[in-house]
């Protein structure tokens, strides 16, 4: 954990996950990157069609997770993250899985939520109070949307995430 990073005793912060009339460029390139790697059919993007290069200004913001069936169970793996992640949240999360990297209940919810997109196929928005005090915004947004194989069985998950003001 990075020193002065999370405010220990603050309580969890809300979430709201209501879609923005109006998304950030940033996260309307994103949505519109995906839309144009959906199959003729309107489903889920394909994974085939996804190229970091094709949104190359955004892989700074990124996030890429598995989702990985161990015993019967979902769980998410950090496959990639992107350098503002990194250097916002003070960690580097690739490669373990999202339930090990806290016992916050916003973790719990990042689970739940990753669950729903994974069974549901639609995209998802929050906007969450950041809890770490070394950058200058008070909240950021992050839209995960789906990545299906060909047979439109979801295999990963691609979100963007972004600064706020609050």
């Amino acid at each position: 954990m990075v020193p002065d990073a999370l405010e220990v005793a603050a309580p969890p912060p809300q979430v709201d996950e209501l879609w923005p009339d109006v998304l950030a460029p940033r996260l309307e390139s994103f949505v519109a990157y995906l839309d144009g790697c959906r199959p003729a059919d309107g489903s889920a993007p394909r994974l085939a069609a996804f190229d970091l290069l094709g949104v190359s200004e955004l892989i700074p913001h990124l996030i890429l997770i598995d989702p990985v069936e161990i015993g019967g169970k979902t769980r998410f793996r950090f496959r990639f993250v992107g350098t503002w992640h990194l250097l916002t949240f003070g960690l580097d999360p690739t490669g373990t899985y999202i339930d090990q990297l806290s016992d916050d209940p916003l973790a719990w919810r990042s689970q739940e939520v990753l669950e729903t997109i994974l069974s549901t196929g639609e995209p998802h928005y929050w906007l969450r109070p950041s809890v770490v005090h070394r950058q200058d915004f008070s909240y950021y947004q992050r839209i995960m949307m789906p990545l299906a194989d060909e047979a439109g069985r979801i295999v990963r998950l691609a979100g963007c995430y972004d600064a706020a003001r609050g």
